[in-house]
C-alpha cells in the first residue's frame, strides 16, 4: 500500500498542476470581458461531442491494447508485433464510418442545434479533427501504458494539453490570432501531445507499425473480437457519462447553459483528481492480489481507498462551496454563472458518492467477474441518457446533474452489494460515518462564521478555520492510516524535524 500511496501522490500532484492551469483557462474563458458565454460553451460542446464520436470510432481498440499486450510481448518479436498496427487500422476504419455518418446526418444536426446553438453549427466540421486527435491519442495512451509510461501520458493530457490551450487563449487576447483562428487551433490541440508521445515511444524503441497479422492475432481473433465488442460498449457508456449532458444542454438550453454547466463541472471535477491517480497505480496491485488469491489485501485496498478518497472529496468540496460566489465576483466572471451554484452542489454530491465508494469498479474489472462491471456500466448509460434528456426538459440546467446523481447512486450501490455478497468485501467502516458527520459540522460552523465578517476578511478567516479544523480532526481521530505517513514524508522532504506518531 505504501508504493500505491507514493505513486498516487506523484500522479495526483501532476494532475492538480493540470487542474490549476485548467482553472486559469476556465477563469479566462468565463471572464465577461474576454469571451461570450456562448463562445465558452462552444469549446465545451466541441470537446464533448468529440469524445462521443471518438468512442464510436475507437471500436474497443484501446481495451484490446491493454488486455492483449502481454500475449504479443511474450510470443512475438518487437518488429513483427502487429498490436499497434491492428489498433491503428481499426480506428481509421471506425473514424471513416463516423465521418460518413456525420456528413449524412448533418441536416438533422443543424435542425437540432440551429435555434439554440447556431455557433456550434458554424464550427460543426472542426469537431471532426478534434475527435480524430482525441481518438489517436486514446489509442497511443493505452499502448504507452504497456511500456510503463502512465506518468507521461497523465502529464501530457492533464498538463501539456492545458498549457497549449492557455497559450492560444493568450494569443487571442493579445490579438495575435482571430477568434476563428483560435477555434481552429483549439480543434487541433491533441496533435501536439500526439507528436510528443510518438517521439517518446520512438526513443523507447516501442513504436512498431506492422500490419501483417501475426500468429497471435490469428490464434486469438475470436477472443479479440469479443473483448473489443465489450470495450466498444464500455467506451460508449463512458462517453455518455462524461459528455451527454453537455450535448443535451446545448440542444435544449443553448451554449450559454452549456458554458455554465462546464464551469461548475470543472469545479466539481476537482474532487476526482485523486481518484484518477489511485486508479492508475492501484490496478496492477489488484491484478496481482487476484492472481495470488490475496483477498485480505483486496479488501484492505478497498477500505483504504474508500476512506482516503472520501476525505479528499469532502475536503475539496468544502473549499469549492465556500468560495464559489467569491470567485465569480472577484474574478469578473459573468454573473449568470451564479445560477450554476446548485448544479455544482448536486454534481459534487454525485462525485462524493463515487469517490467514497472506493475502487469497486477496478476490483471487479481486475477479477474474473469483469463482465458484471460491463453490465453495470450499461445500466448506468440506460439511466443517465434518458434521464438527462427528461430531467433537462423538466428542470432545465440542473437536470443533467440530477441524472448523474441518480445514475451514480444506483450504479455504486449495485457494485457494493455484489462485492459484499460474492467476496465479502465492503468499503465502509465507522470512520466513514465519523468523516461525513465531522465534515458536515465543520462546514456548517464555517458557513455560520460568515455572519461576523466582511467578504474579504471571511475569505481568509473562513478558509483557514475550515482547513485547520479538518486537518486537526483527521490527525486527532486518526481517520485514515495513510494521512500521517504522507504528512511525515512531506515534512521529512522539507527537512522539518517534526512528525506525527
Amino acid at each position: 500500500m505504501s508504493q500505491i500511496r507514493k505513486k498516487s501522490i506523484v500522479v495526483t500532484i501532476w494532475i492538480y498542476i493540470g487542474f490549476f492551469i485548467g482553472a486559469i483557462n476556465t477563469l479566462l474563458f468565463a471572464n465577461k470581458f474576454f469571451f461570450e458565454t456562448s463562445q465558452y460553451g462552444l469549446t465545451r460542446s466541441m470537446v464533448d461531442i468529440a469524445i462521443m464520436l471518438s468512442a464510436f470510432a475507437a471500436m474497443g481498440s484501446p481495451t484490446y491494447m491493454l488486455k492483449f499486450h502481454p500475449y504479443y510481448k511474450k510470443r512475438v518479436a518487437d518488429k513483427e508485433n502487429d498490436l499497434l498496427g491492428n489498433g491503428l487500422v481499426v480506428i481509421l476504419v471506425g473514424f471513416a464510418i463516423v465521418l460518413l455518418a456525420s456528413i449524412y446526418f448533418k441536416p438533422l444536426i443543424i435542425q437540432k442545434y440551429i435555434e439554440k446553438a447556431p455557433l456550434l453549427v458554424d464550427y460543426f466540421y472542426w469537431i471532426l479533427p478534434l475527435a480524430f486527435g482525441f481518438l489517436v491519442y486514446s489509442l497511443l495512451d493505452a499502448y504507452a501504458w504497456n511500456y510503463g509510461l502512465q506518468l507521461l501520458t497523465n502529464i501530457l493530457k492533464e498538463v501539456v494539453l492545458r498549457i497549449f490551450v492557455l497559450g492560444i487563449i493568450l494569443l487571442y487576447l493579445l490579438k495575435v490570432i482571430t477568434l476563428h483562428q483560435f477555434f481552429i487551433l483549439f480543434a487541433l490541440q491533441y496533435f501536439v501531445i500526439i507528436a510528443i508521445l510518438l517521439h517518446r515511444l520512438h526513443k523507447a524503441d516501442a513504436l512498431h507499425f506492422h500490419f501483417k497479422w501475426s500468429f497471435v492475432t490469428l490464434k486469438f481473433k475470436k477472443q479479440i473480437r469479443s473483448l473489443m465488442l465489450y470495450g466498444f460498449a464500455g467506451s460508449v457508456v463512458g462517453a455518455i457519462k462524461i459528455a451527454f449532458d453537455s450535448i443535451v444542454l446545448s440542444s435544449l438550453q443553448g451554449l450559454e447553459s452549456a458554458a455554465t454547466y462546464a464551469l461548475v463541472g470543472f469545479a466539481a471535477s476537482l474532487l476526482q483528481a485523486p481518484f484518477r491517480s489511485v486508479i492508475s497505480v492501484s490496478f496492477p496491485a489488484l491484478v496481482l492480489a487476484w492472481k495470488n488469491k490475496n483477498f485480505s489485501e483486496i479488501d484492505r485496498i478497498y477500505k483504504r481507498s474508500s476512506i482516503n478518497l472520501l476525505i479528499f472529496s469532502l475536503f475539496i468540496f468544502g473549499f469549492i462551496w465556500l468560495n464559489f460566489e467569491t470567485v465569480i465576483h472577484y474574478f469578473n466572471l459573468n454573473p449568470e454563472y451564479i445560477k450554476g451554484k446548485w448544479v455544482l452542489f448536486v454534481l459534487c454530491i454525485a462525485y462524493i458518492v463515487e469517490m467514497g465508494t472506493g475502487l469497486n469498479a477496478q476490483i471487479i474489472q481486475s477479477s474474473t467477474s469483469w463482465r458484471f462491471e460491463f453490465y453495470t456500466n450499461l445500466l448506468l448509460a440506460f439511466i443517465i441518457a434518458p434521464c438527462t434528456y427528461i430531467f433537462t426538459k423538466w428542470h432545465g440546467i440542473i437536470g443533467p446533474a440530477y441524472a448523474t446523481l441518480l445514475g451514480l447512486v444506483v450504479y455504486n450501490f449495485i457494485r457494493i452489494v455484489f462485492l459484499k455478497k460474492k467476496y465479502n468485501f465492503f468499503p465502509f467502516t465507522l470512520n466513514t460515518l465519523f468523516t461525513i458527520v465531522g465534515f458536515a459540522i465543520i462546514l456548517s460552523v464555517t458557513l455560520y462564521l460568515q455572519r461576523f465578517f466582511g467578504a474579504i476578511v471571511y475569505f481568509f478567516v473562513g478558509n483557514l478555520f475550515y482547513a485547520g479544523s479538518i486537518f486537526f480532526a483527521i490527525i486527532f481521530f486518526n481517520i485514515s492510516e495513510d494521512v500521517k505517513p504522507v504528512i511525515n514524508n512531506i515534512l521529512k522532504r522539507l527537512k522539518i524535524p517534526y512528525g506525527f506518531q
